[in-house]
């Protein structure tokens, strides 16, 4: 069964994501600006999925999903038919 949940985000929040985002664009351009030295290894970490980005669609959904033996794996088969044919 899955359940789809929408998550607000507060306005710094977003914007914080933007201005991180930012930083490590213009330290592309120029990787020996001194004023965004310090910010060199956040904008380049060992894991690339931390790496800051602008704010997606993806930051305000959540995607839960529980499915178990028995009834629950009955009504999960028929949440997925009704996500085919009436959602899409």
């Amino acid at each position: 069964m899955y359940s789809t949940l929408i998550v607000s985000r507060d306005k710094r929040e977003l914007e914080s994501m933007w201005r991180a985002a930012d930083i490590c664009d213009k330290l592309a351009v120029d990787p020996f600006d001194p004023a965004l030295k310090p910010y060199y290894s956040m904008c380049n970490p060992v894991d690339s999925r931390l790496k800051p980005r602008p704010p997606s669609m993806l930051d305000f959904v959540q995607l839960v999903s529980s499915c178990v033996g028995g009834l629950v794996r009955v009504l999960c088969l028929l949440y997925e038919l009704f996500c085919r044919f009436v959602v899409l």
